[in-house]
């Protein structure tokens, strides 16, 4: 019967990267580390290819050990460096280093990271090796997964094609005083989107014309969205400050801990901090975060849960 894991179908967290950065350091193979994050093999050996990062071995004149090249076996260049002088070969120089000056220098690629784990996190030999780095940090590939997805989502739906097509039938009739709303009902079978998404473009500036050729929008403010009350509201039951201020009366020492997001002036600064305080010892600890989303707040509380381990978490955090 086979064990294999078959993986829960969602996105790898901060917490299942931890894991695996922590599997590979322990020399677990890939099938030992999807067990545990209940993820297929598979997934873990894309994760650890596509998130790995470069430290190069050679970063300056002043380091005692050499960065070995694909050619130097085959290497008879001489005087990269400028000196005219010096009659050896230049990757046999020990005073400089071929890779600060030779623009054929490539790094040759150790044969451990041509397989399983294909990086350098629990090599023995790290400490002798004369070749590049490559290591797995679950924070980097967090972050790395985080940019690739907020910025998979920005922009518009629309190809530099299919909007230069847009822009040359709505720009001109703009130009010319045509209202918007005219446009749109002329043009309905050309405009592949809404006249909602049509004022969207002209406003980020998608188009020729610009706010300014919509003589009636200039006019007005832009609206506030009303507020709309949840439909299900019965969650608030028995969960108001009145029977939060009755339970703390029946059980005073209770752990309690308030959280607040601090904004800078007028909410103009885009990064944010994140206030935790602890009423019963009056402590208070504060993290910046790049913004107020809950995406960051549960990264936070990731952080947290791997540096404390998950009995402290619980005492200091109880359910």
């Amino acid at each position: 019967m086979s064990t294999k894991a078959t993986g829960n179908k969602k996105h790898l967290t901060l917490a299942d990267r931890a894991a695996i950065e922590h599997g590979i350091s322990c020399g677990e193979n890939f099938t030992q580390i999807a067990h545990r994050i209940n993820k297929d093999s598979s997934t873990i050996s894309k994760e650890i290819r596509r998130h790995l990062f470069r430290v190069p071995h050679f970063q300056n004149e002043t380091q005692r050990k050499r960065s070995e090249c694909e050619h130097y076996q085959n290497c008879e260049k001489q005087h990269i460096c400028g000196n005219q002088t010096c009659n050896s070969l230049c990757w046999k120089c020990r005073p400089k280093r071929c890779s600060m000056y030779c623009p054929d220098f490539t790094p040759r690629l150790c044969d451990r990271l041509k397989k399983p784990p294909y990086v350098c996190n629990d090599c023995p030999q790290i400490r002798s090796c004369s070749h590049d780095f490559y290591f797995y940090r679950a924070n980097y590939a967090n972050d790395i997964y985080s940019e690739t997805k907020s910025s998979s989502r920005s922009g518009i739906n629309q190809t530099p094609e299919s909007l230069e097509q847009l822009d040359r039938l709505v720009s001109p009739l703009l130009l010319q005083g045509q209202p918007l709303s005219h446009i749109f009902a002329s043009n309905q079978d050309s405009v592949s989107c809404s006249i909602r998404t049509l004022y969207n473009y002209i406003d980020q500036g998608y188009f020729t014309a610009i706010n300014l050729d919509l003589p009636r929008k200039v006019r007005y403010k832009k609206r506030r969205k009303a507020r709309r009350e949840p439909d299900n509201t019965g969650y608030r039951k028995g969960r108001s400050y009145q029977d939060f201020e009755r339970y703390l009366e029946k059980f005073p020492d209770t752990n309690v801990v308030e959280l607040d997001v601090v904004e800078g002036a007028g909410g103009k600064s885009e990064k944010v901090l994140l206030t935790m305080l602890f009423r019963n010892c009056s402590l208070m600890l504060i993290f910046l975060m790049d913004a107020d989303r809950q995406d960051n707040v549960e990264d936070v509380f990731q952080r947290i849960y791997i540096h404390l381990g998950a009995d402290l978490y619980r005492k200091l955090f109880p359910v």
